[in-house]
């Protein structure tokens, strides 16, 4: 549990807790979660022209692959480029760094310069480097870069409103005839955008979509497309897709956007610890003699028994969903000078939904607002501020310095909810 001045956040789950029933409070932020989703899925629409957002957020399952050319992409593939090699060049990438050839990792031990206390960045041996890429055949992926190219940044929230998950982005650097991956299919949604040069794809359609985890490598015997994915191109490939790179002899770099939706399987996981110890489930198997039909029988009786208090339950679901959103890699920290902005400046905020849930109040002494799978204590005189921050584009403080928002706005600004916008020259 941590603290802020002001503010109590407590990580949810730690306290018993219940979710407020439908208050006005509570309906006027999931009125302004969906404003900012419908925001989100406009922004998306421009970016994929032709592909239908909503009802790929909608009906994930009859989702279909997705090919097209984004002149808003196309736009900006210079922009993003050089924010890449910025990126590359003066960042330590050590940890997010990974070299590949045909499906397996491979050394690359002397792209990085020796660690030393006197060097700075990431000492990236860009002849190394490009020697590793164009001779030896290798695809370098650098991974969960969103955070530090501001253009991917703004992308990646849109995908996370609109998909009420958070998403990552990884970034492919590529050339000559190897693949860096082989014939595989992932356990989530990708987005593919073709920044710089041009790369082949071979995409297999699957017969059911497959169960949430990791990538599988998959044989490919026919392609229902084949094409090839030119800068400002996008490429859509639903859960359980078979896809293959097709390197085109040429340096190609491209952008993967991940967006990792729960299933019903991780919800059931999670709540089995809820059911699982309670009434006759506890219980031993029958004898070996019993066949698999009684034991069926049983197990369908103690369904049947099983107390599924509604609101209970829905409570005990709502954790879970909060649960699996707070477990996903965090996010950095609160920049220094951005809390101080927050503490002595009126600066303009923009607030990002990013949860598989709408907006909860919780009902307990203090009230609160679960968010990001914490629980936020800011006392009712953050609560008008709070609904008035959500779901707007631009939102300022009170002019007059409302200091008992301070804690409130540096809270959300650790849980990367919260941007700051330019106002008036300010940074």
């Amino acid at each position: 549990m941590t603290s802020t001045v002001g503010l109590r956040v407590t990580r949810l789950g730690e306290v018993p807790l219940r979710f407020a029933e439908s208050s006005g409070l509570e309906s006027a932020l999931a009125e302004r979660g969906h404003t900012l989703r419908r925001r989100a899925a406009t922004t998306l629409c421009g970016l994929l022209p032709g592909f239908d957002v909503q009802g790929s957020v909608d009906r994930p399952a009859q989702s279909a692959m997705f090919h097209g050319h984004s002149a808003s992409l196309s736009a900006q593939v210079d922009a993003l480029s050089h924010e890449i090699d910025h990126l590359i060049a003066h960042h330590d990438l050590r940890s997010q760094f990974e070299a590949m050839r045909e499906g397996r990792l491979a050394s690359a031990s002397g792209i990085f310069e020796p660690r030393s206390i006197d060097t700075a960045g990431s000492q990236l041996r860009v002849g190394a480097a490009a020697s590793a890429v164009a001779s030896a055949g290798l695809t370098l992926r650098f991974t969960a870069v969103d955070q530090q190219l501001p253009s991917l940044k703004s992308l990646c929230w849109a995908f996370d409103a609109a998909y009420g998950v958070r998403s990552t982005a990884n970034v492919y650097v590529t050339a000559g005839l190897v693949p860096g991956t082989i014939a595989h299919f992932d356990h989530h949604d990708v987005f593919l955008l073709q920044i710089v040069g041009s790369k082949g794809w071979q995409i297999v359609a699957p017969s059911h979509r497959p169960a949430p985890g990791r990538a599988s490598e998959a044989v490919m015997d026919r392609a229902d497309w084949e094409g090839t994915l030119v800068p400002g191109d996008v490429l859509y490939l639903p859960r359980g897709h078979v896809h293959r790179a097709v390197p085109l002899a040429e340096v190609s770099i491209h952008v993967t956007i991940a967006v990792r939706r729960p299933a019903y399987a991780d919800v059931f996981g999670d709540l089995w610890a809820y059911v699982g110890s309670t009434g006759g489930w506890a219980e031993d198997l029958p004898a070996p003699a019993d066949s698999g039909a009684s034991i069926a029988r049983s197990v369908d009786a103690l369904l049947r028994t099983t107390n599924h208090d509604g609101a209970e339950f829905e409570r005990m679901t709502a954790h879970v969903l909060a649960g699996y959103r707070a477990n996903l890699p965090p996010r950095p920290r609160a920049p220094f000078r951005r809390v101080v902005a927050a503490t002595q400046n009126p600066l303009e905020w923009s607030y990002r939904w990013a949860l598989p849930t709408e907006p909860a109040v919780v009902d307990r002494p203090g009230g609160g607002f679960a968010l990001a799978g914490w629980v936020l204590q800011p006392g009712p005189c953050c609560r008008e501020g709070f609904v008035d921050m959500v779901g707007a584009e631009r939102w300022t403080p009170d002019r007059g310095g409302d200091a008992t928002l301070a804690p409130l706005i540096v809270a959300l600004l650790e849980l990367d909810v919260l941007d700051p916008l330019p106002s008036g020259g300010r940074q």
